[in-house]
């Protein structure tokens, strides 16, 4: 995801250690929801309002190839 000119990868290796279905974040300042359906391995992210933020679901190498100051999610 891109917000600002700035990156956060969401690992779904990460996002399934919390147990829950919704993740609360913060990234570059803006509050964001994160809902992660473990069953068919699909996310979405969502600001406070509610709109959903554009992603990009990649392979980690092929994203860093071009993101390499990409901040990454850890639970």
């Amino acid at each position: 995801m891109e917000i600002n000119g700035k990156h956060k990868a969401y690992p779904f290796s990460e996002l399934t250690k919390s147990g829950e279905p919704e993740i609360e974040d913060v990234f570059q300042g803006q509050k964001l929801s994160i809902n992660f359906d473990v069953d068919s391995q699909s996310a979405e992210i969502r600001d406070a309002e509610g709109n959903i933020i554009p992603t990009v679901m990649n392979f980690w190498f092929a994203w860093y190839a071009f993101y390499p100051e990409t901040e990454v999610f850890k639970f």
